[in-house]
């Protein structure tokens, strides 16, 4: 079966989310669950897009704000 490529990226992330919720570490989850969070982002940005230049500073500042 073949998917938008940007759809399986989302799928896995939200899958490592999920893993990301089962440590105890609760410090390590959240700077996992905002790495995972932040590409996220990058893929709506990018409408899927992936091959595009982005300012990934720029981006994350964009992130931040919400």
């Amino acid at each position: 079966m073949e998917a938008k490529a940007s759809m399986i990226i989302m799928s896995h992330l939200s899958d490592a989310q999920e893993l990301a919720n089962m440590t105890d570490d609760h410090k390590l989850a959240r700077r996992i669950l905002e790495e995972i969070n932040f590409a996220k982002f990058i893929l709506i940005m990018c409408k899927g897009d992936v091959n595009q230049e982005i300012d990934a500073d720029e981006m994350y500042k964009e992130y931040k704000k919400l």
